[in-house]
Order: structure tokens, then sequence, then C-alpha cells
């Protein structure tokens, strides 16, 4: 979620799988609070750690979730990632493989989804363990560009 978004979705949406910076979480947290909403968020890790991707490295999870934890209106539900592309889909297996170690290790009664896999990949993440997948283009089709 580009940060000068949030006013136009923070009231409409229940879950954001993408939240991958304190100063997202910091707009967000005003926003909600304002209107005393509390929203589920999921963690974006960058599982591949690709530098032309966005979101938290696996060594900075434990840092983030307590700054996040500052937040009142923000509730950490889980992880959500998108792994790098694979000519091999079978390659993206690894990476979920490696999530489901990061969720296993955070799992509790309030970190319950594990949100990956997209319309390519999404039955290896399910058998790595997601809980939620993401299949907008098996739903509405491919993205026209033009």
């Amino acid at each position: 979620l580009q940060k000068n978004k949030v006013k136009y979705v923070y009231n409409r949406i229940e879950y954001l799988h993408s939240l991958d910076s304190i100063e997202l979480a910091e707009i967000l947290n005003k926003k909600l609070k304002k209107d005393k909403i509390k929203l589920k968020v999921l963690i974006k890790i960058n599982i591949g750690n690709e530098p032309t991707k966005y979101g938290i490295l696996k060594e900075e999870i434990d840092e983030f979730i307590e700054q996040v934890k500052k937040y009142e209106f923000l509730l950490v539900k889980g992880f959500m990632c998108i792994p790098p592309i694979e000519e091999n889909i079978e390659n993206t297996r690894k990476y979920f493989k490696e999530m489901r170690k990061i969720f296993e290790k955070y799992k509790n009664d309030k970190i319950t989804e594990l949100s990956m896999g997209m319309s390519s990949d999404y039955e290896i993440a399910v058998e790595e363990g997601a809980t939620m997948v993401r299949i907008g283009t098996l739903i509405f089709g491919r993205r026209d560009y033009k």
C-alpha cells in the first residue's frame, strides 16, 4: 500500500496484506485512531532479499514486530510474501518453506495467517502451509496495461 493511498482504503478493508514499513504503520494508525477502527495486518517479508522489492528482511522481523506493537489500532495477524520469479515454478517452494519456518516461529493465538502464493504458484504455497492465497488473475484474468 502506497502511503499516499492510505486515506482511500484504511476504513474499507479488513486485512492489509502488505505492512512493509514503520512509516506506513504510523500513517495507518493515525487514520485508524481517528475513526476508532482496528485493522488486521500481515507483515510483508522480502523472502528473496530482492533489492527491487519492498518488505522486511528476515533478520529484521523481531524488531519490526516490537515497533508495530506500539500502534494500538494495528493487529499483527501474520506474514505475507511474494517470492522471486522463477522460470520453473517448483523453485518457489524453497521460499514458501522458509516462510513456513518463520510463521511457525511466531505463530500464536494472535499470529494465525500466512499469505503466500498467487495465481501461478498457489498450489505449491498451500502445500507448504499458506492459510491465504492471492489469485486475482485466475478469477479476473490478466490485466491489460495498454
